[in-house]
């Protein structure tokens, strides 16, 4: 069988990661799958350590650039050298007309994951498999909304478009109610980065020297909370913090800030680290799946994407607003409970339905 994936792949950890995920579980079930590489110019873009200058936004971020033009230059090869030995990628599709005009041949489309139907980014028909055959079988695995609501201009939207899949499953439990509410059939299915335990992480991951205990902070964005956090916690644990760096234009609190982390080096430091703090979704996955103490602080935009699943295994004390709420237990080490070995079971069992079907 051939799976032809629309999922996101830019410069992000999760979103390669979850990619490289959700293709390595397809396989393992003996089907073939290729990513759709849309949209290409603008993934390519992505890429550059230098923009191209098209406003005074794109000349502000490159003289921010310059003083760490060789690390993030390094990073943005180690993300190109990681997507070309673990994806496998169609023809590139410059935009929706290119995928409408010449849609990939395969036996089933899949969409899926990483905020593929959040109205709020890039909403795009294609995302919800617009293209190809109509006799084509079409299905998501843990497509994820990311809001805790459609908003109302996009529901007739979301029901014309969804009424074409033949399975539909969805990350987050808010999600899978919101679709039920407007009479589309779903069910909830972790994130793809979950059907990988850590041992199989651990084989992409090179040997780290690791020179002292550290608290690793990753986020995506400036958050006063999460720093007074992170710096409390410091105060504890009497650790250094060790930033992944996501955007020149961000504040970087503690000891070092790491700005050539690959996926691989990603990888290496949530392994790695005495303690986790993040608002990044995919940061709190991987600190779950490799046994690493984390709390989480997050996006208040998309708090029911953290909500749910940590309620749903029953670790929702991870997930704090304040220094207040930062507790000694939460410097513990995330054990395996059967809350989430049943979801993962029920998840890969919706993947292998979903391609024995097919």
């Amino acid at each position: 069988m051939r799976v032809s994936l629309v999922t996101k792949t830019g410069k992000n950890f999760g979103a390669v990661l979850q990619a490289v995920a959700l293709s390595y579980a397809i396989r393992e079930l003996g089907a073939e799958v290729q990513i759709v590489q849309y949209p290409s110019k603008r993934l390519a873009e992505s890429f550059r350590t230098i923009k191209r200058i098209h406003d005074i936004h794109d000349l502000y971020y490159d003289l921010r650039v310059l003083p760490k033009y060789h690390q993030v230059e390094r990073m943005n090869q180690r993300f190109i050298e990681f997507r070309k030995g673990h994806l496998e990628f169609s023809q590139p599709y410059s935009d929706e007309n290119a995928i409408l005009e010449h849609p990939p041949e395969a036996d089933l489309y899949m969409t899926g994951s990483d905020q593929v139907w959040n109205p709020n980014i890039r909403f795009s028909p294609i995302y919800f498999l617009e293209f190809g055959k109509s006799s084509t079988r079409r299905v998501s695995y843990s497509a994820s909304i990311g809001l805790d609501h459609i908003p109302e201009q996009y529901i007739q939207r979301f029901r014309d478009y969804l009424s074409r899949f033949d399975m539909i499953s969805v990350r987050e439990e808010s999600a899978e109610k919101v679709l039920n509410s407007i009479g589309i059939k779903a069910t909830t299915t972790v994130d793809p980065t979950l059907l990988i335990d850590a041992q199989s992480w651990n084989r992409l991951i090179a040997p780290y020297e690791k020179k002292h205990p550290y608290i690793l902070v990753y986020t995506l964005y400036d958050n006063k909370r999460l720093d007074d956090i992170a710096l409390e916690a410091k105060k504890r644990l009497g650790h250094k913090i060790i930033n992944i760096a996501t955007d020149v234009k961000r504040k970087y609190i503690g000891d070092q800030t790491i700005w050539d982390a690959g996926p691989v080096e990603f990888l290496q430091l949530i392994a790695n680290a005495d303690l986790v703090i993040t608002s990044s979704y995919h940061g709190m996955l991987f600190s779950i799946n490799f046994g690493v103490p984390f709390v989480t602080i997050p996006p208040r935009e998309t708090y029911s994407r953290f909500n749910d699943f940590l309620t749903s295994i029953n670790i929702d004390d991870r997930m704090i607003e304040s220094v207040s709420e930062l507790t000694q237990t939460q410097f513990s080490p995330i054990e395996r409970n059967q809350y989430l070995d049943q979801k993962i079971a029920r998840s890969k069992e919706y993947l292998k339905n979903v391609l024995q079907v097919f």
